[in-house]
């Protein structure tokens, strides 16, 4: 029965700090994507994006073509 507890102990600390570490370089990749948008360099930012961005904003919903014009 220790040894389940020990187990279980160990599996949940370690998937806490697997979450952690992911939010961590989100959080990050959301920065320097930030930073793209600030000195409007576009080919990098849409370096960061997936196929399937979009941006909502001002109740209207951009591709990254549409958000590149702006």
């Amino acid at each position: 029965m220790k040894y389940r507890v020990l187990i279980l102990t160990l599996f949940f600390t370690v998937t806490m700090l697997s979450q952690k570490k992911d939010s961590l370089e989100i959080v990050q990749l959301l920065k320097e994507d930030y930073s793209t948008l600030q000195t409007f360099d576009i080919s990098k930012h849409k370096e960061r994006c997936t196929n399937n961005y979009l941006l909502s904003e001002d109740g209207n919903i951009l591709r990254m073509d549409d958000e590149a014009v702006l």
